[in-house]
């Protein structure tokens, strides 16, 4: 039986999610958290109802999780708008073998939640444009 492309090679539950953080972050250790979502490379956790946390699933998505903390920060000043910068640096350890992040959650929320009229998905599309002129 072959296993699907997409298919987690590391499962990351809120409890060892939880375990992985307050490893290396103890101040952390006591606050809540609990789960954002969950993709074909990344699970997401909010801790302290003010942090994202996110675990590659895959070995794929590892190195994607190191270059992205490397690179927000260098462009987030020539954006229009406010990125996730990374404030927490997670190191492989054991039962772990990649690196996670942490960012301060952005406000907001998804725009597949937000059910936009028309006239303010064109406004929304217009600011994407403008967004990912600037990258």
């Amino acid at each position: 039986m072959s296993v699907a492309p997409w298919a987690a090679e590391e499962e990351i539950s809120t409890q060892r999610a939880r375990d992985l953080i307050a490893a290396q972050f103890p101040k952390l250790a006591a606050e809540p958290i609990e789960i954002l979502g969950e993709g074909w490379d990344n699970a997401a956790f909010l801790v302290a109802k003010r942090y994202v946390f996110r675990f590659p699933r895959r070995a794929i998505a590892a190195p994607l999780i190191e270059t992205e903390a490397r690179i927000l920060p260098r462009i987030a000043p020539a954006l229009p708008a406010a990125i996730p910068l990374p404030i927490f640096f997670g190191r492989p350890q054991t039962g772990y073998a990649w690196r996670f992040s942490g960012y301060e959650m952005l406000p907001g929320r998804t725009a597949c939640s937000a059910r936009l009229a028309t006239d303010d998905r064109t406004r929304l599309a217009t600011s994407i444009g403008t967004f990912l002129r600037a990258t």
